[in-house]
């Protein structure tokens, strides 16, 4: 999967990501299995990033997702920015 596909299918996301799990890449999960990821989103896999309750933090809620989209958005535009 490149940086400038966006997946709305996620069945088409699985399809794509297996590949990346069958040669080894993993994004780092903590112990209860939430990706551990800086507040900016961004994960231990560059150019993957991880928003709203999937992500580990100490609240879990509808605003704090909504937050997290917006600075996955901006953390997405900063990687793809200076990639060209």
């Amino acid at each position: 999967m490149t940086e400038s596909r966006r997946i709305d299918d996620p069945h088409a996301a699985v399809a794509i990501l297996r590949p990346l799990r069958n040669a080894g890449v993993r994004v780092a999960l903590d112990d209860f299995g939430y990706v551990k990821a800086r507040e900016d989103c961004v994960t231990n896999i560059p150019g993957v990033f991880a928003a709203g309750d999937l992500r580990t933090k100490p609240m879990k809620q509808i605003v704090t997702a909504v937050a997290d989209g917006a600075n996955a958005i901006n953390s997405a535009r900063n990687y793809l920015t200076k990639k060209e």
